[in-house]
């Protein structure tokens, strides 16, 4: 009878293995993917306007439940930053696709808004997040960032996703440019202006069509240049 009940003990130890190593190996990226299916699929359970109450309850509760889950959920081993923000990128863009009609307009800003913060979970435990880097660095950086951003989001429809992929290139900039070095022998007030300069290069808004895309972004780079300035002076 013991030997019986060991033995039946230690297959549901084995069968429970699974469902163990299942949670335990969700990361942020496949927490957002099952997130963002779901807002979507609540929208296909109750899709009519009788059952208004009870969808919206539902998505609320998928929204407080991903805040509590992702904020303890582990990023993919060994990630970068730029592969996150090109991640974050990709997320935003399944907006589009998982968001089709304007009566899911909230449900898309929802989305949208927990792709930042999972991009903000995956950037302090990325590899190189404590890397040493000088301030120029820092902005060099970003630029790349708000590139990729303009590329990836170019569509007229994609106005809410590109600023938000700007607004969390800026925020991981300011959060980088704490720690950095402040190179020595330079002239921090021309070096700020030769930045602007070079960033306008990258990003015109000589005309109408290149001023709506750009504008956002040289507003950020403007901004982060002169951060960069005070960062020397407050060495």
């Amino acid at each position: 009878m013991i030997a019986l009940l060991r033995a039946s003990c230690l297959c549901i130890a084995i069968l429970s293995l699974p469902a163990v190593f299942g949670a335990a190996s969700e990361s942020t990226r496949s927490k957002l993917t099952k997130f963002g299916a779901d807002l979507a699929g609540t929208w296909e359970k109750f899709p009519t306007d009788a059952q208004k109450n009870v969808r919206t309850q539902a998505l609320t509760d998928l929204v407080q439940t991903f805040q509590k889950e992702i904020a303890k959920a582990d990023a993919p081993p060994n990630l970068k930053l730029a592969v996150a923000y090109s991640n974050l990128l990709s997320n935003l863009d399944k907006a589009n696709d998982l968001f089709r009609t304007d009566k899911m307009k909230g449900e898309r800003t929802n989305y949208v808004r927990m792709c930042a913060i999972t991009f903000r979970r995956e950037w302090v435990q990325c590899v190189d997040y404590v890397n040493e880097r000088s301030t120029q660095k820092c902005f060099d950086m970003l630029l790349d960032w708000l590139e990729e951003a303009r590329q990836n989001l170019t569509q007229e429809k994609n106005k809410d996703l590109r600023q938000e992929a700007y607004q969390s290139a800026n925020q991981l900039f300011t959060d980088i440019l704490k720690n950095a070095k402040v190179p020595e022998n330079m002239d921090h007030a021309v070096q700020m202006d030769k930045n602007i300069k070079e960033a306008k290069i990258r990003f015109p808004t000589t005309t109408p069509a290149l001023q709506a895309i750009n504008a956002p972004a040289m507003t950020v780079i403007e901004a982060a240049a002169r951060a960069v300035k005070q960062r020397a002076m407050k060495r």
